[in-house]
């Protein structure tokens, strides 16, 4: 192994030897991902096989939620170690393809604010009382960087509890909401 400015560098290949996790010979993102067997035991929990072997208990994890979230979906297993990469969500067949969706879905709840009531005061740390597509709600805002521009109409809010909040369409939002939403922009 050698090393960059101190730092441990990897060459491809120990990179990929690092990824055998789940078939000997083929890195997780060349697995036969049509075969995946997908179920969900009496817990609720995502058990992942492939025909023939012992059953898993996953979690999928996207690996670009915001840009990409169909692309690199990882599987980690109850110790987050993973387990799979799968590289588009196209590669699954309609059953655990929904299935992993459904998960996924579970797993990255983003209220979407619809409109700003108030923010109270107009600087951080602050108030914010908000409608979003599940209802009303209240939050606190901590510092300016919890409020940032993900793209050039997308707006990630994220609040003193560490939840987060989605606006899609900046430009799409009442003026009252945008102007408030503007100030911390």
């Amino acid at each position: 192994m050698r090393s960059v400015a101190g730092w441990p560098v990897n060459s491809p290949a120990e990179r990929r030897q690092g990824m055998e996790s789940t078939i000997p010979g083929l890195s997780t993102i060349d697995l036969p991902w049509h075969e995946l067997e997908l179920s969900v035991d009496p817990f609720g929990r995502l058990l992942a096989a492939w025909p023939g072997k012992h059953p898993v208990i996953v979690e999928p994890v996207r690996s670009f939620p915001w840009s990409s979230p169909t692309n690199h979906i990882a599987l980690v297993d109850e110790n987050g170690v993973e387990w799979g990469l799968i590289p588009h969500l196209e590669v699954l067949n309609a059953g655990p393809r929904q299935m992993i969706l459904n998960a996924l879905e579970q797993r990255d709840f983003v209220p979407e604010i619809l409109r700003i009531v108030k923010t109270e005061p107009n600087s951080p740390p602050c108030h914010w009382t908000v409608e979003t597509n599940v209802g009303p709600t209240d939050f606190e805002v901590i510092s300016l960087d919890d409020v940032r521009r993900l793209d050039s109409d997308s707006v990630l809010i994220s609040d003193s509890q560490g939840l987060r909040y989605r606006v899609s369409y900046h430009q799409r939002l009442d003026i009252t909401s945008r102007a408030v939403l503007d100030r911390y922009l």
